[in-house]
């Protein structure tokens, strides 16, 4: 193989993103230093698109997961609220009384009522 044949045979590769293991570049390449540094330079970049292609792939899952998971919460929490119609802020304050010998009510003194919030 000459280094024209070389050469284009290299572009064709890197254009095609074809694995670079080829046996004739490689045998080519490590005997014309001009075509050894073209080869190291294409194996350099097919290295660099690699990892670079599993970034994406891993950054583009995280997105995913998070997105469905976010999804996930507002539809629990759409239909928690939707079931409860809970206000935080409402509070109902319930008198405590017990009946006095008359049969009428009374406060009951001395007590502390507590009210819990959900």
């Amino acid at each position: 193989m000459n280094c024209a044949e070389f050469e284009k045979r290299l572009q064709t590769a890197v254009e095609r993103r074809l694995p670079m293991s080829g046996g004739s570049l490689r045998e080519h390449a490590s005997h014309c230093a001009r075509c050894g540094e073209l080869w190291q330079e294409a194996v350099f970049l097919e290295r660099v698109i690699e990892a670079w292609a599993a970034e994406v792939k891993s950054a583009n899952l995280t997105d995913g997961v998070l997105r469905r998971l976010t999804a996930e919460e507002a539809r629990a929490g759409r239909l928690a609220s939707d079931a409860v119609p809970v206000r935080p802020a409402e509070l109902t304050v319930v008198a405590l009384t017990r009946p006095d010998a008359t049969g009428r009510s009374e406060r009951i003194r001395g007590r502390t009522a507590r009210a819990v919030v959900a």
